[in-house]
């Protein structure tokens, strides 16, 4: 089941918002839909980014490129973003 991630932000409080991401992974990683799994890790990274954990917003996003051949280019660019937003923190 795909969930509409961007229903689930609460950008005040981007700790639960983590969590409820994080809660979604097992499903997301079971369906093999890694089209949803990386714009999923996409926005666990973001929330990661918000709370200033840089150098774990780093990891999630090298999930995210390991199956990079496999997701679609408007996901990519979600990553791409999410990447330098984090470093420029």
């Amino acid at each position: 089941m795909v969930v509409d991630l961007d229903s689930l932000w609460d950008f005040d409080h981007p700790g639960p918002t983590e969590k409820r991401f994080r809660e979604l992974l097992p499903a997301a990683v079971d369906s093999l839909d890694i089209s949803y799994l990386a714009e999923l890790l996409t926005q666990i990274a973001r929330a990661e980014a918000m709370q200033r954990k840089f150098q774990e917003a780093g990891k999630t996003l090298d999930r995210v490129e390991i199956s990079v051949c496999q997701v679609k280019p408007e996901r990519l660019s979600r990553v791409s973003k999410r990447r330098s937003i984090s470093l420029s923190c």
